[in-house]
């Protein structure tokens, strides 16, 4: 299936604002079934990217100008149900859950 999505949050406040700093996990990655064949961000002050220690994308978000919002837009297209293997560095972890006592 391709999936095309755009996913906005905007923050506003009352008074103006110095400084704003916001880490965004909003970069999906290939595997799993799925292949990213665009993806973007869109805010407005200047991010980093950097990767976690499983290997997703982690933009770091700094507007530091006075301010009133901070716009943050994420959007591309992904291809799902496909037969693809987790990346090399994926966690592997298995979750067990106990029912409650």
């Amino acid at each position: 299936m391709h999936l095309t999505i755009e996913h906005s949050t905007r923050y506003v406040y009352d008074a103006p604002v110095d400084y704003s700093i916001q880490q965004l996990r909003l970069t999906p990655r290939d595997g799993f079934g799925q292949r990213v064949k665009r993806w973007h961000l869109r805010v407005n002050g200047q991010m980093q990217q950097h990767a976690d220690a499983y290997g997703n994308a982690i933009h770091t978000l700094v507007v530091d100008r006075p301010h009133h919002e901070v716009t943050i837009t994420a959007c591309g297209e992904v291809e799902t149900g496909l037969d693809l293997r987790p990346p090399p560095n994926a966690c592997r972890c298995k979750c067990i859950c106990a029912a409650p006592r």
